[in-house]
């Protein structure tokens, strides 16, 4: 179970019910048969994937905690009674939103992952002369002439993907 920092929560209580003055339907759905609460960025580790993403790429991420309820007005007014309701709502949540924003990223990317027991190891296998100005961009490519030579720079940036072309440099983290 997942620790909770209820400095955290009390802040975004108090959010809640400031901004609900100006805004009663805030977190409500539309057909008022779902909750989809937009989480501050310092309890984004509790969002669910259900509730989506934001950005694409490498901007993608987490939005909240999105459920789905016979009666959302009144589930939110439940949700926040009080602090101890908000931290018990945001501890039920699934917390998989990291997953799917990683799989959101990957398929912007044109990228593969590959699963190692916890751990995903991410491959970028774009072609490398097609996406040149980006690697020209993260790495010192001027350094690696120096070092390697041009021509086989060269051979790589055509031959090469993304991670081939790191990999074979040491470029890879």
């Amino acid at each position: 179970m997942k620790n909770i920092d209820m400095n955290k929560v009390t802040n975004f209580f108090n959010h809640y019910h400031t901004k609900k003055v100006s805004n009663p339907n805030l977190y409500v759905a539309s057909s008022n048969d779902a909750v989809n609460v937009i989480l501050p960025n310092n309890l984004l580790e509790f969002a669910n994937a259900a509730a989506g993403h934001s950005g694409f790429g490498a901007g993608a991420r987490a939005r909240g905690i999105r459920r789905m309820c016979s009666d959302a007005k009144a589930e939110i007014a439940s949700i926040f009674a009080t602090v101890d309701t908000l931290a018990d709502f945001l501890l039920s949540s699934e917390c998989n939103a990291d997953e799917y924003v990683e799989t959101v990223r990957i398929r912007h990317l044109g990228m593969k992952s590959t699963k190692k027991s916890k751990l995903y190891v991410v491959t970028d296998e774009r072609p490398a002369d097609k996406n040149f100005a980006e690697l020209n961009a993260k790495y010192n490519i001027n350094k690696l002439v120096q070092f390697f030579g041009e021509e086989l720079l060269l051979q790589a940036r055509k031959n090469l993907t993304i991670n081939e072309f790191e990999l074979r440099f040491g470029l890879a983290a």
